[in-house]
């Protein structure tokens, strides 16, 4: 299963993911990273253990005083995919396969 940004014009403005996509930053810990000069300048910056699962990342970048317009995607505009989650043991793709059953593909156009 691949989740991504939804991209206009090289901007994001959106996220297409299975849980909550409507979250400020639908993003994984995994798919972001932040300059040290940013959280040097943001010592207030926290992660907040108290937020509900899936929550977290948003908590943190809001924490940062970042909006979804400061993103600045990589990996050729989000068509590569350079980080992933592995464990072993079968994977359960229980949300592709729903998606997969109205039309969608979360992998489509990407280099996987």
């Amino acid at each position: 299963m691949v989740e991504k940004p939804l991209l206009k014009n090289g901007k994001v403005v959106g996220w297409d993911v299975a849980f909550e996509p409507k979250r400020e930053f639908a993003v994984d810990m995994a798919g972001f990273a932040v300059s040290v000069k940013l959280l040097m300048d943001r010592p207030e910056a926290r992660f907040d253990f108290d937020q509900p699962p899936g929550h977290q990342e948003t908590y943190f970048l809001k924490s940062l005083g970042l909006k979804k317009r400061n993103m600045e995607p990589k990996a050729k505009n989000c068509t590569q995919v350079l980080v992933w989650h592995t464990k072993t043991k079968e994977p359960i793709l229980i949300l592709e396969k729903i998606l997969n059953q109205i039309g969608k593909q979360t992998d489509k156009g990407m280099e996987v």
